[in-house]
């Protein structure tokens, strides 16, 4: 007589904490869905994520009806939003019209 099968608990993962895997051409690349990289990157809301991705200021992938980023895709993007401070001491441009506070917050010499 047979044995019947006991499956064990196993803890069930929601999908959208899953990533996908993106097989091409022999090799396999995790892509995220865009819930979970909003998330990730504290973005305001999956449709402003989407809706940089549609104006091409983030990377990312269509597949099917879903966009998917990889985790360069998602560095990139990070980058992409990082704010950057202009160094106006190293670029040796003119620091002529401020206000001598604003000439040693910019760490410029009085020119």
């Amino acid at each position: 007589m047979p044995t019947h099968y006991q499956p064990t608990e196993i803890e069930v993962i929601p999908p959208e904490r899953v990533p996908d895997l993106l097989i091409t051409a022999g090799a396999t690349t995790v892509t995220y869905g865009t819930a979970c990289v909003a998330q990730q990157i504290d973005a305001p809301s999956e449709r402003w994520l989407i809706d940089q991705i549609r104006a091409g200021r983030f990377p990312a992938r269509k597949i099917g009806r879903a966009w998917r980023m990889t985790a360069q895709d998602i560095a990139e993007a990070l980058e992409a939003c990082r704010n950057r401070r202009p160094s106006h001491a190293d670029s040796g441009a003119p620091l002529n019209g401020l206000t001598p506070t604003s000439r040693k917050r910019l760490g410029g010499a009085a020119s």
